[in-house]
């Protein structure tokens, strides 16, 4: 963190350094994100210099994810990859399984949810709704 050669800073020079108009800057005060003080004329406020600089990082920092979110958001290289699922760009897999490769077998939504859920010897759409569904509506 690089601290001015003041502790305080007036409100020009405060919305100046964060980008910002005056009012955002007093927002940020308003919900404690900035602390300030009385100004040598009594009138005026003066602005922490740290906690300023502390909001300055605090959006290069989320910048730094906003652009990584945006990359994977147009098809980048994935920000994570699973056991579940995999994009590449060549096409998408789920667990190691080409997406294409199972639709041109006629896998059907079915067969897809069953491998990601690793239910082989467990089949979830097997089990038949009990022959009391929908239960009768008393008159």
């Amino acid at each position: 963190m690089s601290l001015m050669h003041t502790d305080y800073l007036s409100a020009r020079i405060a919305a100046a350094r964060l980008g910002v108009s005056l009012a955002t800057l007093y927002a940020y005060v308003s919900r404690g994100k900035i602390d300030s003080r009385p100004g040598p004329d009594g009138r005026s406020r003066e602005y922490r210099a740290e906690d300023v600089e502390h909001l300055i990082e605090l959006r290069q920092a989320g910048r730094g994810a906003a652009q990584g979110a945006a990359h994977s958001l147009t098809w980048g290289l994935p920000v994570l990859e699973t056991r579940i699922s995999l994009i590449r760009p060549h096409g998408q897999y789920y667990r190691g399984r080409s997406a294409i490769e199972l639709a041109d077998s006629g896998a059907s939504l079915e067969d897809v949810a069953r491998l990601l859920w690793e239910s082989a010897d467990d089949d979830p759409f097997a089990i038949s709704p009990p022959s009391t569904w929908p239960k009768p509506v008393a008159t």
